[in-house]
């Protein structure tokens, strides 16, 4: 509220001078009523405090503190709605900003980190954790029974301040809890949980009714039918195997993912059709169908053909099983170095990947089915 930046100015005067050992000279702001009152201008009079009042109507002479304050409104914003979390909690999106904000690199500083600047030690990052990401807080023994769960899932919505440890909200009693005894799950945000609990409340339970107090005659049983479903009933709507896609309504769909497939490979020149030399053994393969949910709720439909892996053996087929992927942490350190530099990113998607490195083993593999070439089909 407006009508509190008096009494926390004061507050931070206190804090900042006793942190320093440094004396206050100069106070630079707008002409918002909350610092043009009496009181704000005695107070400074009276600790001998300069004030630079920018002219109405021209933020531009203000620009840093501007710039700053949108820098903290974007990325709160940006937090906030990534966690799900709604407007209620935008002054904890706006104070867990500002603390990773400190602890990242200032361009003020020519790099430098200002807490570090300030305190003049190390900052400590192995405690930073996603902002409203699941967490889960355990309770005191004294605060439960022997039969109640150990910890109360919660959302993580900030650090302690000037408390140590973690600001997490209580999705089941409506409040803040501050522990350091706590276990996070960073993989499952607020809205998640939320959904998670929509699903649990709206568990539906058969009601198993009266039998009837008539007897069952031979006559009244009918017998169990023997015709089977024209077309196969599909768990997801993804075809378990090749006959299976093809008998489904969506065959058209899922032959054209086949086709784009295919037709990656040979472009890639994955394979070459070669009569299969003696002694040596055909890997089987088969295709994998994946129905994908786009933007909008369009669905794509995608078929990847594989090799069945499990019939190779270590040192005739392969050497090596590492696959060199990306960790979620060097992408995040990415993100974080982006997001604090204000640099511009771009992201692209390399089409069937793994194919462009060079096999070292000699390999030998029998043709996609659907996909044999006529007249080869032994190669």
């Amino acid at each position: 509220n407006k009508s509190d930046v008096f009494d926390t100015f004061v507050k931070w005067k206190a804090l900042v001078e006793n942190e320093t050992g440094l004396k206050l000279k100069c106070l630079r702001s707008d002409n918002g009523g909350e610092y043009c009152s009496n009181e704000f201008d005695d107070y400074c009079s009276k600790n001998e405090i300069c004030r630079k009042k920018t002219v109405p109507g021209t933020p531009q002479q203000n620009g840093v503190s501007e710039r700053m304050n949108r820098t903290i409104m974007e990325h709160a914003r940006s937090m906030r709605l990534h966690a799900g979390l709604p407007l209620s909690f935008w002054v904890e999106a706006v104070s867990t900003t500002v603390y990773l904000i400190n602890r990242g690199p200032s361009s003020a500083l020519d790099g430098g980190i200002p807490e570090e600047a300030w305190y003049g030690k190390k900052v400590d990052y192995s405690f930073l954790r996603v902002f409203g990401c699941e967490v889960f807080v355990h309770i005191d023994k004294d605060d439960r029974t022997k039969l109640e769960a150990k910890s109360e899932k919660c959302t993580f919505i900030g650090y302690g301040g000037d408390d140590f440890g973690y600001k997490c909200w209580s999705i089941k009693d409506k409040k803040i809890i501050r522990s350091r005894d706590v276990v996070f799950n960073e993989k499952v945000m607020y809205k998640q949980q939320l959904q998670e609990n929509k699903e649990e409340s709206k568990k539906e339970y058969a009601v198993v009714e009266d039998l009837p107090d008539g007897k069952v005659t031979h006559e009244s049983v009918q017998e169990p039918t023997q015709q089977e479903p024209q077309t196969p009933i599909l768990r997801s709507g993804e075809p378990e195997s090749f006959d299976e896609a093809m008998q489904v309504d969506a065959r058209k769909k899922w032959e054209q993912a086949m086709d784009e497939e295919h037709k990656s490979l040979i472009e890639d020149q994955t394979w070459d059709l070669v009569k299969l030399p003696e002694g040596k053994r055909a890997l089987q393969n088969k295709w994998v169908y994946r129905v994908k949910e786009e933007e909008g709720g369009k669905k794509r439909y995608k078929a990847r053909l594989v090799v069945k892996g499990f019939a190779q053996k270590k040192g005739i087929d392969f050497d090596e099983i590492f696959s060199p992927v990306v960790k979620m942490t060097s992408i995040r350190t990415i993100l974080g170095i982006v997001a604090a530099e204000d640099l511009h990113l771009e992201q692209l998607d390399v089409k069937t990947a793994f194919l462009h490195g060079d096999l070292e083993e000699e390999l030998y593999m029998q043709q996609p089915e659907g996909y044999e070439v006529k007249g080869k089909e032994e190669m």
